[in-house]
């Protein structure tokens, strides 16, 4: 069944207001109009002539944000926005910006404390290179089981203090 008909329409020019409305006849101050062929759907409106959606906010909503859930906070999720009768985007702007909860921020590290987990962080990439180099020559029998076992318990113990000294920082 073909839901699209095209037939002869006067049309007007849409400037404001609804473009379906009614109009004065040409010559009662209205704009000029024109006969044109024009497309129109099933209803009988006009295909694409002033059929912009208006803004619901004053201020265009530009800013997109993502975040990932597992699977049972998905659900959970979706049910509450079922309930709620609103639209996704709707559902969650609600929820963030008008949430009365208070949101409780992480403090901030020292600078200590920020300069030390480089260090530490610098320190645990070089104990990683000895223990695949160390793993890498047991491999290949340069170098016997318990040297090897010895070393690794060494650099598990040097890891366990870098992690103990750095919790007690601050």
């Amino acid at each position: 069944m073909n839901t699209k008909r095209f037939a002869f329409r006067i049309s007007y020019p849409c400037q404001r207001g609804d473009p379906f409305e009614t109009r004065a006849p040409y010559g009662a101050g209205s704009a000029p109009r024109s006969l044109t062929t024009a497309r129109h759907d099933v209803r009988g409106r006009i295909w694409g002539s002033c059929m912009a959606r208006p803004q619901k906010t004053s201020e265009p909503l530009t800013e997109p944000f993502s975040f990932r859930l597992t699977k049972s906070e998905g659900a959970e999720l979706r049910a509450k926005i079922a309930a709620s009768n609103l639209p996704r985007a709707e559902f969650l702007r609600d929820c963030v910006l008008k949430n009365k909860t208070v949101v409780v921020a992480k403090p901030k590290a020292s600078l200590e404390k920020s300069r030390m987990q480089f260090l530490f962080n610098k320190t645990s990439n070089n104990m990683n290179q000895i223990a695949h180099v160390l793993n890498s020559a047991n491999l290949a029998g340069t170098v016997s089981n318990p040297l090897c076992e010895k070393t690794v318990a060494s650099l598990e113990a040097i890891a366990r203090y870098l992690k103990t000294a750095l919790n007690h920082v601050d």
